[in-house]
């Protein structure tokens, strides 16, 4: 399956909103905490976090947070996976 990197980070961003609502019973914005930077090897899309002090501070939300793109990042969760969630 071949994505756009915008629409992979608009897809991250709603499997992630998705699983902290619903693991940890929570609602917060993640738009500015992520970002995404290509492999220059193997041309794959890596999600990078840039978290903020307010996550930062927050240890359950950053460790839950870098467990799930750390699985996403190694292929353990895939876009199948991401999108078959909200759907």
């Amino acid at each position: 399956m071949v994505i756009e990197s915008n629409e992979y980070k608009i897809i991250v961003l709603r499997y992630l909103h998705f699983v902290i609502e619903n693991d940890l019973n929570r609602q917060i914005d993640l738009n500015n905490e992520i970002d995404l930077v290509e492999n220059i090897v193997s041309k794959k899309i890596i999600i990078f976090p840039e978290f903020s002090i307010d996550v930062e501070s927050d240890v359950l939300l950053k460790n839950y947070l870098n467990t799930i793109i750390y699985n996403i990042n190694l292929g353990y969760i895939t876009i199948d996976d991401m999108i078959k969630v909200k759907s």
